[in-house]
């Protein structure tokens, strides 16, 4: 449930998916007007949208990019960094060589 307003059928609490223009500010279409290619206002189906599965609070939003703007290493490259032992490993003797 998006507790957002289609502006188009003017409908509340979209459930479903929504949509965002990313030209038109605070545009919300939902699911029913988006497929039927309902518009109004200076937006046109020209426009792209953005689709939204579920909804983000605003708080969770910055809360999100916080914490991705803390992280010294992505976690993705994270996972390629090679992993050292924890005691160092025992000498080997290479006398009888």
């Amino acid at each position: 449930v998006h507790p957002l307003a289609c502006s188009v059928c003017r409908r509340g609490s979209l459930t479903g998916f929504r949509y965002r223009c990313t030209r038109c500010a605070n545009y919300t279409l939902c699911q029913d007007c988006f497929w039927r290619g309902r518009v109004s206002a200076t937006h046109t189906n020209e426009h792209e949208v953005k689709e939204y599965a579920a909804y983000k609070s605003p708080s969770k939003q910055i809360g999100a990019t916080l914490r991705k703007s803390f992280r010294c290493v992505p976690e993705r490259a994270r996972a390629q960094l090679p992993r050292y032992p924890d005691q160092p490993e025992r000498t080997l003797n290479l006398s009888h060589i």
